[in-house]
């Protein structure tokens, strides 16, 4: 199973450490996070919300994570699968 998840740029906006914080302290307080939310196409999984639960799942070293799955069904090849096209 590959999960997609955007590239770190390397900025850390206020917001996005608050957010970790809070994750980060609910986890420690044993308190319940809710699933995170994946689209499924194919055998690839994209993160369609939850990152940064996902961030400190992977920071504590866990294999695992709760997820609601919503598999789109598609036809013919997807664009990762194809063959690169020659730009002349």
């Amino acid at each position: 199973m590959a999960v997609v998840e955007p590239e770190n740029s390397g900025w850390r906006s206020q917001n996005m450490v608050s957010s970790l914080a809070g994750i980060e302290t609910a986890r420690r307080q044993g308190s319940k996070l809710p699933p995170v939310s994946l689209i499924q196409v194919g055998d690839i999984y994209f993160v369609e919300d939850g990152h940064h639960r996902i961030s400190v799942a992977k920071a504590h070293g866990e294999q695992t994570i709760e997820a609601e799955v919503t598999v789109w069904r598609v036809t013919g090849r997807l664009p990762w699968e194809q063959s690169p096209v020659a730009v002349i």
